[in-house]
């Protein structure tokens, strides 16, 4: 009799794996990610998610996702706005970013990152055309000695920009 119960408990216990593989699958499906191993995630806005930074570039960043698929990391960059046609040119910056930052601190050159709107993703190809784009970009943004006008009427951009402290037209008191 003491069989049988260990016997229920090991099929009960394997269909409940079962069940819950399943479900991951399918929550992987909906959200059209590759299919390695998500080895990063910054979309809790968790402390232990790792800065990547360049001191070569002077850049650094969070990727909201990485994901290890064989011998590729692939950055995962999640959007909560309107899907465009077109990923938005500064979002592939942003992921080329990323993968220029993964190259440096984890020795390996990403093929590409994704992009993920609501109802779309975007595959990002890491070519060496997108990397000089984004190299000039950084230049540019170097050499810049003063704050670009502001663009918008929007406080939570304000709030949320890397030159609030030394910007003399932000829409929200920093202090």
């Amino acid at each position: 009799m003491d069989n049988f119960f260990l016997l229920l408990g090991v099929i009960v216990l394997a269909g409940v794996a079962l069940l819950l593989w399943l479900r991951s699958n399918s929550l992987r499906e909906q959200a059209d990610l590759p299919a390695g191993k998500v080895i990063y995630s910054d979309l809790r806005f968790s402390d232990r998610a790792k800065l990547l930074v360049s001191e070569k570039y002077g850049i650094a960043g969070k990727p909201d996702m990485l994901v290890k698929e064989e011998a590729q990391m692939i950055p995962v960059e999640q959007k909560s706005g309107r899907t465009p046609k077109q990923p938005y040119p500064g979002h592939v910056l942003q992921v080329a970013a990323y993968c220029l930052l993964i190259q440096e601190n984890y020795h390996i050159r990403p093929t590409h990152g994704l992009i993920k709107y609501p109802e779309q993703t975007f595959r990002i190809n890491f070519t060496p055309e997108i990397e000089q784009t984004l190299l000039d970009t950084l230049q540019t943004m170097h050499n810049c000695t003063e704050v670009p006008a502001r663009s918008h009427q929007m406080r939570a951009r304000c709030q949320h920009c890397g030159q609030r402290e030394v910007c003399n037209q932000s829409l929200i008191d920093i202090y």
